[in-house]
This record gives structure tokens, sequence and C-alpha cells, in this order.
């Protein structure tokens, strides 16, 4: 390659698309988290969990809440974060249930 090329309209160009194509990039990750946000289906939360532990996997209205170690849910209960009309499910599980009808995170 020439490197008198770089001091012409061919590395104008070049420099043109790169900026044009990170823009529009940019334009449409935000574009995207705004819808999500707006529809209520921004990205997932999770939560690291102790070895041993279980984690549980949470939805509301079909659409993922999260994944979070056993002993954090009653704190996520309790602020809110995991409603008792939210669906869980674990390994060993045979089907999603209802978050109130799990006797160990039953509000006092």
């Amino acid at each position: 390659m020439n490197i008198a090329m770089l001091d012409g309209p061919v590395f104008w160009a070049l420099v043109a698309l790169l900026c044009f194509g990170t823009t529009i990039g940019l334009i449409v990750f935000l574009v995207t988290s705004l819808v999500n946000k707006k529809n209520g289906t921004a990205a997932t939360q999770s939560i690291p969990a102790a070895p041993g532990s279980r984690i549980f996997q949470f939805s509301r209205n079909g659409t993922p809440v999260g994944n979070f170690p056993e002993g954090a849910v009653p704190q996520l209960i309790a602020n809110g974060q995991i409603l008792p009309d939210d669906d869980c499910w674990t390994q060993g599980m045979a089907s999603w249930q209802k978050v109130s009808a799990q006797p160990n995170w039953q509000r006092s």
C-alpha cells in the first residue's frame, strides 16, 4: 500500500464510511434501548450466587425478569423487584410456578 494514498480522497472516504457506520450503530442501539424501556422489556438482571446456591429464573407475563440465587429472593420481593404473581423456576422443578406458591418466600 502506498503511504501517499492515506492523504487523498480514498482515505477520507474510508473515514467517512467508518464514522457513518458507527453513527448508525449507535442510533440503532439507542432506539432499541428506548423501545425496550417503553415496553418494559429491559434486559434481565442477575445477582451472583454463592457456591451451591440454587438459581431461580423469574418471569413476568412471559417476559424474563432475571436469574437470582434463592437467598436473595426475599429481599427482592420486599423491594418489589419480584412480585407474588411472577413465575419462577429452578432446576428440579417440574414446571414454572407462581412466586406466591413458594412457602419459603411468604411475606410475614
